[in-house]
C-alpha cells in the first residue's frame, strides 16, 4: 500500500474553457496555474512515497480524504462541506496527477473511497493499493 499526504488548498479539475491560440482553438482547464501547481505537488509527494518503485500495473483501489478550509460564511454547526468544489472535480485532479507515478493509467482504478471535511490544515491524504 502506498500512503502520502499533500498540504495546501485542494484545487478542482473539471471546469473547462475554449482558448484561442494563434489560429487554433484548444480546450483548457479554467484554474490552469493553480491546478498545475496542485497536481505537481501531488505527483511529487507520490514519487517520494513510491521510493523508486515502478507504477502499479493491475487493478488499483484508491482512497482520498480531502481536508478543506472552512469558509467564514460556513455555519459553525456544519461539520461537513456540502458546497463547492465538487468532490468529483477534486478527484479528477488527484487521479490525473497519480497517472504514470502510482499507476500507469487512471483507467486501472477499480474502486474509490472518498471523503471531504473541514480542517484547519487543508490538503489531501492518499492511499493506493493494487487489488489482488
Amino acid at each position: 500500500m502506498i500512503h502520502f499526504e499533500v498540504s495546501g488548498n485542494p484545487v478542482p479539475q473539471g471546469e473547462m474553457r475554449i482558448a484561442r491560440i494563434g489560429s487554433r482553438y484548444r480546450i483548457v482547464h479554467k484554474a490552469t496555474r493553480r491546478l498545475q501547481d496542485w497536481r505537481s505537488a501531488i505527483a511529487w509527494s507520490a514519487r517520494k512515497a513510491m521510493n523508486g518503485s515502478k507504477p502499479l500495473e493491475g487493478p488499483v483501489s484508491v482512497q482520498l480524504y480531502f481536508r478543506m478550509p472552512r469558509p467564514k460564511s460556513a455555519p459553525k454547526s456544519r461539520k461537513l462541506p456540502c458546497v463547492r468544489p465538487d468532490l468529483d472535480h477534486l478527484v479528477r485532479a488527484v487521479g490525473d496527477a497519480l497517472s504514470g507515478v502510482v499507476y500507469k493509467d487512471d483507467g486501472q482504478i477499480t474502486s474509490f473511497s472518498l471523503e471531504k471535511s473541514y480542517s484547519d490544515e487543508p490538503g489531501v491524504a492518499v492511499w493506493a493499493s493494487e487489488v489482488r
